[in-house]
């Protein structure tokens, strides 16, 4: 039933991320699209895993979903606007944080567990390690072999944890790269407003001790 949950809201946060590459997105729509603020002392999230962002570089949030501000027209490349989902997981297993990830370490080797066979050269698997103000994050990105090669997407996956804390934020799927688009690059804007996340403390259980976890 859990893997169930997981691959349903890997599959909602691939959407979001799809329709956000669309290129459709006007900049009105894009108000209209939640109830999104840019006040950095709000307080988001849900009973177990409430946050404050306090850099939402001149986009919006709102029902734990970034949405972008419209791209410059020096950077045509880019996605009109983009956006991603924070999914909550606080509790979550070493295993289920590993389907979250998409990636299993076994031997000092990664695996990627859409085969749970090793990473192939052609997927540029990438470990991404980062920090904020109150949490540790894993993550990494990996390149799309299957489907029609001209919409090939560079991938990123990702989980925030919370320092001595039990709450965790995760995304899966993110696409971040068009790989016939190398200007179209986004990962570093993504990890500039995970960095401004702060994690405030909720009334949660206490997390399972991950492996993910800083000692």
């Amino acid at each position: 039933m859990k893997k169930a949950l997981l691959y349903l809201a890997c599959s909602f946060l691939f959407l979001l991320s799809t329709i956000s590459h669309s290129h459709t997105i006007t900049p009105s729509a894009r108000k209209s699209l939640l109830p999104g603020n840019e006040d950095p002392n709000t307080i988001y999230g849900s009973k177990k895993c409430k946050y404050r962002i306090h850099d939402l570089y001149g986009g919006i949030f709102g029902e734990s979903v970034y949405i972008s501000p419209i791209r410059s027209k020096d950077k045509p490349d880019e996605p009109i606007v983009w956006g991603f989902g924070l999914a909550c997981h606080a509790g979550a297993t070493g295993d289920e944080i590993d389907d979250l990830l998409g990636a299993r370490k076994l031997k000092d080797q990664w695996f990627w567990t859409g085969t749970n066979a090793p990473f192939e050269a052609n997927q540029y698997f990438r470990l991404i390690e980062f920090s904020g103000k109150n949490w540790t994050g894993i993550g990494n990105t990996n390149d799309q072999i299957t489907g029609e090669e001209t919409l090939s997407q560079r991938f990123f996956n990702f989980c925030l944890f919370q320092t001595g804390g039990s709450q965790v934020l995760c995304v899966c799927n993110l696409q971040v790269m068009n790989l016939n688009h190398p200007n179209s690059n986004i990962l570093e804007k993504v990890i500039d407003i995970l960095k401004s996340i702060e994690f405030v403390e909720p009334d949660a259980p206490a997390m399972e001790k991950s492996r993910y976890r800083p000692k």
